[in-house]
This record gives structure tokens, sequence and C-alpha cells, in this order.
């Protein structure tokens, strides 16, 4: 027999990866992850909650004007007075049922005796918001 050494198979102990490794691969998985999946636009939730926040903003905002609008008896009475823009829709009713949904854009007749409360109805899309408005003082 020769003295060269033989080689024996490696044992699985050998062949495997040790705790270290995986524990660096997957945080090195994490890093890249990390950075590339707001850049590839992968989760995409960024978008969808500013197009929400906008629309919420608009709708508020358009709600603001009426009751500023509003806090003038003549307006409130004829309901008037609102500018919004040109997406947003709004329309009040009575809730005592005197009246039907009117667009709060173009004025109703004037009311002598105009509701306690109004119903108004903001719509920007299919977003509603939906608020009442008190009659104001001195009517």
């Amino acid at each position: 027999m020769s003295d060269a050494p033989r080689h024996r198979p490696p044992t699985s102990r050998e062949t495997a990866f040790t705790l270290v490794e995986v524990l660096v691969a997957l945080a090195l998985l994490a890093l890249v992850l990390t950075v590339v999946a707001p850049l590839s636009g992968l989760f995409g939730m960024a978008r969808a909650s500013e197009t929400s926040l906008t629309l919420d903003a608009r709708l508020f905002e358009a709600s603001e004007r009426v009751r500023a609008a509003w806090r003038n008896p003549a307006n409130y009475a004829g309901r008037c007075g609102v500018t919004v823009d040109a997406n947003v829709r709004v329309t009040a009713s009575a809730l005592d049922g005197s009246s039907g949904p009117t667009p709060a854009s173009t004025c109703s007749t004037f009311q002598l005796h105009p509701p306690a409360l109004l119903r108004v109805r903001v719509a920007l899309g299919e977003t509603i918001l939906v608020f009442d408005v008190a009659r104001p003082e001195g009517r």
C-alpha cells in the first residue's frame, strides 16, 4: 500500500452552514429589503395613505367653508354663500323633513323661518362627510 493520505468523504457537519452564517445572511437580507422595498413601490401604502389624507383634507376644508358661510343667518336661511372646489358636491336638507336635499352652491328661496338644523352632505368622489349645522343666533 501507498503512504499517500486517503480522502475521506465529508461529514454532514462539515457541509452544513453554521448558525452564525445563517444569522448573518438573514441580517443582510433584512437590510436589503428595508432599502429596496420603498424604492420599488412594493408596498404602495404610502401613496394610498397620501391620497386618503388629501381627500380628507379637502372634505374638511369644504365643511369648514359651509360652517363659516352659514354663520350668517341670511346664508343659512337660503342655503347659499358656500364656495367649494368644482369636484366637491355639497347638499343640505332640513332635519325636520320640511325640505329635501338641495345643492348648497345655489341659493334656494329664502325661508322666513329656516329649520333649526340642516343635515349637510359633502361628497368628493366616493368619500362622503355628513354633519349637522345649527341655525345661527339672531334668527
